[in-house]
Parts: structure tokens; sequence; C-alpha cells
């Protein structure tokens, strides 16, 4: 999604909420480095909710790295994702960020609208360094395709 400004406000897709979730650093700012891309695939493994077309395989799409879940303006939640395991054979998972390469190694909860409950529109995550398999942290990854990001 190309910007000309320096920040994008995700909000809640739905028109009758559109609550402020985060902002989101615009394609051409110096903070891209907190936007990431993943294969098609994590959508449908995670059934992670878009706003207008089914998950394409073949098509990459852009999270957002929340480092903090207070850096949201808005987020909600959900239980244990007790379905998902480990991931640590998913190799297709794997992303460039804050100067390392990270493994996504397990998905623990969904991000959801904390004021409609919609979602899910990310994940809350434990990643791994890639080289360094002691160094882990976990992480929100909101997905651009489930909000409304101008």
């Amino acid at each position: 999604m190309a910007s000309t400004g320096k920040v994008r406000k995700a909000r809640c897709q739905f028109t009758e909420c559109a609550s402020s979730l985060i902002s989101v650093p615009a394609v051409d700012s110096k903070t891209t480095d907190r936007l990431i891309y993943f294969p098609g695939a994590i959508m449908e493994k995670y059934k992670i909710m878009e706003t207008r077309e089914g998950a394409d395989a073949q098509k990459e799409y852009e999270f957002l790295v929340v480092p903090e879940f207070w850096d949201f303006d808005n987020i909600g939640v959900s239980r244990d994702l007790c379905q998902v395991t480990e991931d640590r054979d998913n190799a297709e998972f794997k992303f460039e960020w804050d100067g390392h390469t990270w493994e996504l190694i397990h998905c623990q909860r969904y991000l959801a609208c904390a004021e409609c409950d919609r979602g899910p529109i990310g994940l809350l995550c434990e990643v791994q360094d890639a080289n360094d398999h002691s160094s882990t942290r976990k992480i929100c990854l909101l997905s651009i395709a489930s909000v409304d990001c101008k």
C-alpha cells in the first residue's frame, strides 16, 4: 500500500465501528522496517480476516510488526490458540526485522478490535532469532489486509 504521507492510521474495517487501532508507517517513511511480508499461506493457516477478497496463496501480505502490545491505541486479544502448535518447521514464515532474521515459532493469541471484538486481524506470536535460537521475543503482527489503513 503506497502512501504519500509519513503515517497511515489503521482502523477497524467495519464502518459502524472504525475504531483507531494504531499508526502505521507509510511505505516511503524511514520506519518501514516495521512492515514485513508473508506469503498468502499465513492468512489461510491462521484464518486471519481480510477486507475484500479471499486469501491468495501466490500473493504476499503486508504485516506491521508491533514490538510492544501497549503501542496499540485500541486492540483486544483472544484466549490462547490451542489448535495451533509450534511452527519451527515453517521456513516460509521467516522475516527480517530490527537487524535480525526472525522465525515464527508459536502463535499464542489472535488480535481483534477492542471496540467491536471483530477479527482476527493479526497475531500475538513468539519469534526466535534464526541465527541465535536462544534469543526469543513476543511481538504482535497486524495484518494490513485486515484493517482500513488510510
